[in-house]
């Protein structure tokens, strides 16, 4: 009979330790509270199929696009960002994430007034866009990471009026 040795039982502990305290974080990530800077009566849905009909009121001086640049390494790491959406009357916004890497299979968390939207489609080798219709002002968090953090790559995560 073989028994491993004390050191390898000791590495194998940190590594499950290691990865529970990952996923342990990006669920803490997910339940903080997302309405601390919103104004009373913001709403954000998912965006109405464009139309001529339903299309978003246009205006001559809106907000302009954030673009953010990131890398998803160690496999289960995710990174978080805080994006003002000034909706007015209702403004319609593309959460836009771009992949660089092959084999990487992003995915993107949007939570904002009250709602959180979970963003897969296309798998891996795809990029992920999303659009959201806003009233009011909104303090939306968009946090990225890996398919069930099982893929490391780069990304850009664009967000546009």
């Amino acid at each position: 009979m073989r028994f491993s040795s004390p050191r390898a039982r000791n590495t194998m502990t940190l590594a499950r330790a290691f990865s529970c305290a990952v996923a342990a974080g990006f669920v803490l990530a997910l339940a903080g509270p997302t309405s601390a800077a919103e104004t009373k009566g913001s709403s954000m849905e998912p965006a109405p199929l464009a139309g001529p009909d339903k299309a978003a009121p246009k205006g001559a001086g809106g907000p302009a696009a954030v673009t953010y640049d990131g890398a998803i390494f160690p496999r289960g790491d995710t990174d978080s960002y805080r994006v003002r959406l000034p909706g007015g009357s209702g403004r319609v916004f593309t959460f836009a994430l771009y992949n660089f890497t092959p084999g990487f299979n992003p995915a993107m968390i949007i939570s904002g007034a009250g709602r959180t939207f979970r963003v897969n489609k296309t798998g891996p080798n795809g990029n992920e866009i999303y659009k959201v219709l806003v009233k009011g002002t909104v303090t939306a968090r968009v946090t990225v990471g890996a398919f069930h953090g099982t893929t490391v790559g780069n990304y850009a995560l664009r967000v546009t009026p």
